[in-house]
């Protein structure tokens, strides 16, 4: 399990992400309108040393088409490990349903308590 919290009432957890020899614990919002599996910035990616692997033709909320440079990283979650794609974009680090979906992740909010579990 992996816990987090809420921070100005949005869910944020940290994960591991891998590529290479490297890893990096990246802490990351969880974005529930998102299909993809992560999304960092350029300039986190740049700092991180994740390289670009291919394009992605993404389409947005509204509609709009757009291509995103992107890399395949790695997580290990619950005893298994898997590729993840990472979109590079402008804007914080953000995990979306196609994450949730790859590691089977019940998300459970406890905004009383300010907590946030994946399971």
């Amino acid at each position: 399990m992996i816990k987090g919290q809420l921070i100005d009432n949005a869910p944020y957890v940290t994960i591991p992400l891998a590529w290479g020899q490297a890893v990096q614990d990246i802490v990351a919002k969880i974005d529930t309108a998102f299909d993809g599996d992560v999304k960092v910035s350029s300039a986190r990616a740049t700092q991180l040393n994740i390289p670009i692997s291919h394009i992605e033709n993404i389409r947005l909320a509204d509609g709009q088409l757009v291509t995103m440079p992107s890399a395949i990283a790695y997580v290990e979650l619950k005893g298994l490990v898997d590729s993840v794609e990472v979109l590079l974009a402008s804007g914080d680090p953000i995990i979306g349903n196609g994450f949730m979906k790859k590691f089977d992740i019940v998300l459970t909010i406890d905004y009383p308590h300010q907590v946030v579990e994946l399971e």
